[in-house]
């Protein structure tokens, strides 16, 4: 019975020295997976944003880990009410890692639903055109 506690406290020591390593020491894997704890289950979307984009400088090469940060990057901006920067990373899931199909379909689906909201093309017409007010001069 005494060796099962020992066998206890030890694996405590060694679970509770893991969870106090710095982030730079972690796995990008462990990064994203504590990620993805503190945007679904804190709703630390900060933090969360922090760990995503350690995930994409340490796992660039790894395109499955790299390809779900972008993704999750983006929706953590969706949840800020910021579409521009949530289409820049989606953009880059489906451009950069077009052999993650899973996360490629989910971003492409998020694109579709916010390019109304997203285009850098717009042209603004003011009430004078519209009304048919005076033109600028030299038209």
């Amino acid at each position: 019975m005494r060796t099962i506690g020992n066998i206890l406290f030890i694996g405590m020591l060694v679970m509770n020295y893991v969870g106090q390593l710095p982030a730079e020491e972690k796995s990008p894997a462990i990064l994203l997976q504590e990620a993805i704890y503190q945007e679904e289950t804190e709703g630390n979307l900060d933090k969360a944003m922090e760990l995503y984009g350690q995930v994409l400088q340490q796992a660039a090469d790894v395109e499955r880990l790299a390809a779900r940060a972008a993704y999750q990057l983006g929706v953590c901006h969706l949840k800020k009410d910021n579409p521009t920067e949530a289409a820049t990373y989606f953009r880059r899931v489906v451009s950069d890692y077009p052999k993650q199909a899973a996360v490629v379909k989910k971003a492409q689906a998020e694109l579709d639903k916010i390019a109304p909201t997203v285009s850098h093309n717009q042209i603004i017409f003011t009430d004078s055109f519209e009304e048919g007010g005076e033109s600028p001069i030299g038209w």
